[in-house]
């Protein structure tokens, strides 16, 4: 078995972190707009009413990315184990 070159795995990392930032930003949107969303007391006074709902979406992309390249990295290290292994 030859092993996968490293910029297919990358792009397949790439692909995988955006199309999944890219699905939980517009659902968060979505789903913000449509149940109004408000930041609670004391982070409220930081943040306008207009922006809240942004903050949101901003901070929920962001950990989606984060968690999406951390299993897709475990992912490629194992694959990658895998096949060096193999004879």
């Amino acid at each position: 078995m030859a092993p996968l070159p490293l910029y297919r795995l990358a792009a397949r990392m790439a692909f995988a972190v955006g199309s999944t930032v890219f699905c939980m930003a517009k659902s968060v949107s979505i789903h913000a707009d449509v149940l109004g969303v408000a930041l609670a007391a004391p982070s409220a006074d930081f943040v306008p009413a207009s922006r809240q709902q942004n903050l949101l979406t901003v901070s929920c992309y962001h950990f989606s990315a984060y968690v999406t390249a951390t299993v897709v990295a475990i992912g490629m290290t194992y694959r990658i184990a895998r096949r060096r292994a193999a004879p």
